[in-house]
């Protein structure tokens, strides 16, 4: 029906409380020591990686912070809705706006439960399956899900790989460059 769920909207808000009392905690010095003693006390490094992890994610979770992040994830995630919405209606899926954004939030939040990278496979059954729900066929459906996923999500990892590409090359030339540097200068032949 295009409307927010009363438990989705209280779902999102425990879980944004949630983050605040868990700034709250590190930034109260007496409950962090206690709780970064006991990761330190870990006998593997995971237990100092949470609390140096955790040290850092304080800098950047301040409400200033969390705004600006939550405007730009909700403007990068719209773009992807609004992606979808015309994609299906370029193949003839006569879906009304608001439903072809819930219809890709939900799968989105889907797929990010399912802990595949990036829900691959999950997000795109659930595409599939909602598409059918609404009345599209098997085909149209699999083709508005597979689209969807090319542009929103394969063409970025595209980029991602070119930049990745591009940063390597420059480390090798650096390397190269600096190992140049640090040879011995030839002695000349004295014959």
């Amino acid at each position: 029906n295009g409307e927010l769920s009363p438990y989705l909207t209280s779902v999102l808000i425990l879980l944004l409380a949630r983050s605040f009392v868990f700034r709250g905690l590190i930034q109260h010095a007496s409950l962090w020591a206690s709780v970064s003693g006991f990761l330190a006390r870990r006998e593997n490094r995971w237990g100092s990686f949470a609390g140096d992890a955790a040290l850092e994610w304080k800098r950047v979770w301040s409400l200033p912070h969390v705004l600006l992040f939550s405007a730009v994830a909700t403007i990068a995630y719209g773009i992807q809705a609004l992606v979808f919405a015309g994609l299906c209606r370029a193949l003839g899926l006569e879906l009304p706006l608001l439903r072809a954004i819930e219809i890709f939030v939900s799968a989105t939040l889907l797929g990010a439960a399912s802990g595949m990278p990036g829900g691959l496979g999950a997000m795109e059954a659930a595409l599939v399956a909602q598409l059918m729900n609404q009345g599209g066929s098997n085909a149209l459906s699999i083709t508005a899900a597979i689209a969807t996923r090319l542009v929103t999500l394969w063409f970025g990892v595209l980029i991602g790989l070119g930049s990745l590409l591009t940063v390597v090359a420059r480390l090798k030339t650096l390397v190269a460059s600096q190992k140049a540097d640090k040879l011995p200068a030839e002695i000349p032949n004295s014959e």
